[in-house]
């Protein structure tokens, strides 16, 4: 009997976890995986799988310590220690030494890129796999193999893609068309948080009519990602820099038309990619664009005197610092300003 309400309870576990997916508030995203947590803490403990049970616990426990702070890195690494007492309580064979290298490899890959977390989580849920198997634990064996076989997927739709790079190019838009900014709103809701980034409405408030205002990156006919410039007021410009906190709230009275042999002050807005293509050469072919880019402005006696920029993702970091832009403070630990002059 214990056997039987273990594995329901996995299932319903994972059943709860896909439907906080695509839960729209962040109440019953968070209320869902709760539940779900608690029913795979019921599952370990039925299945008499004791390592299992107690870092589903401490996880839990876990999670709201990364919700209510944003120390994720510092609350990962201090709270290594515990994994290791758990192992040691539970005994240090290799069945549970396999659980605790998971969950580790599971937290930290979560602090990095998305890569590095899609490859992170394959290896994670492979070992889990193999733990569940142990115990016999078909609803765990199933939920987590599913989860190591998308990010296999993923993984394997990225080396694809990165085989066929040559088809990838940039063009600099004068104008962008209404089926232009509906790519560059799906790219923002699939690669950039809710809080970074704007709806449909204010895309096109503030560049649709704007010439000069993006670079697209085409895979053959196809936008898979861009990098976004708002010609910006000085005045305006000069309280991004001194901003404390991370700033986009424009009106379209900030945003600038271009004009010939005047000093522009630019805000790099945003380094949006789709995450499949995230790979050297692609990064190498936007880094190029944007300095042809102020180039092509400056042959033309548009002045760019300087751009700052608020880089909230690793692709951003690593743009930015590749073309000399200087760290001006640290927004949050995972938003950075930086500024270049030209």
């Amino acid at each position: 009997m214990m056997y039987v309400i273990g594995q329901i309870c996995g299932l319903i576990a994972w059943i709860l976890l896909l439907i906080s997916y695509h839960a729209k508030r962040e109440n019953k995203v968070i209320f869902y995986q709760i539940l779900a947590s608690i029913l795979y803490i019921v599952n370990y403990y039925c299945l008499g799988a004791m390592t299992g049970l107690w870092i589903s616990l401490f996880e839990l426990v876990k999670s709201f310590g990364y919700y209510k702070t944003d120390k994720d890195e510092y609350i990962y690494f201090f709270t290594i220690p515990i994994y290791f007492l758990i192992l040691y309580y539970t005994g240090f064979n290799l069945v549970d030494m396999i659980a605790i290298v998971g969950s580790l490899i599971d937290g930290y890959v979560l602090l990095k890129n998305k890569k590095t977390m899609v490859i992170g989580g394959a290896i994670s849920y492979f070992l889990w796999v193999i733990y569940d198997a142990y115990f016999l634990d078909f609803s765990g064996v199933i939920s987590d193999g599913f989860v190591m076989v998308s990010n296999l997927v993923i993984l394997i739709q990225g080396y694809n893609k990165y085989l066929h790079r040559s088809s990838i190019y940039t063009v600099r838009s004068l104008f962008i068309s209404k089926k232009t900014v509906d790519v560059i709103e799906k790219l923002d809701r699939q690669n950039l948080d809710r809080c970074y980034r704007w709806d449909k409405d204010k895309i096109e408030d503030l560049t649709k009519k704007k010439k000069y205002s993006y670079i697209l990156v085409k895979d053959e006919n196809k936008v898979i990602g861009y990098v976004n410039f708002l010609n910006l007021d000085e005045k305006m410009y000069k309280k991004m820099i001194k901003s404390e906190e991370f700033f986009d709230d424009f009106k379209s009275k900030d945003i600038l038309n271009w004009t010939k042999n005047r000093k522009a002050y630019v805000n790099l807005n945003a380094i949006v990619l789709n995450d499949v293509y995230n790979n050297k050469n692609t990064i190498s072919k936007i880094e190029n664009s944007i300095k042809r880019y102020i180039n092509f402005m400056r042959r033309n006696r548009y002045y760019i005197t300087e751009i700052c920029s608020f880089a909230v993702n690793d692709l951003e970091v690593t743009i930015l610092e590749q073309l000399g832009f200087e760290k001006v403070r640290n927004i949050t630990n995972e938003c950075f300003l930086y500024k270049k002059e030209i």
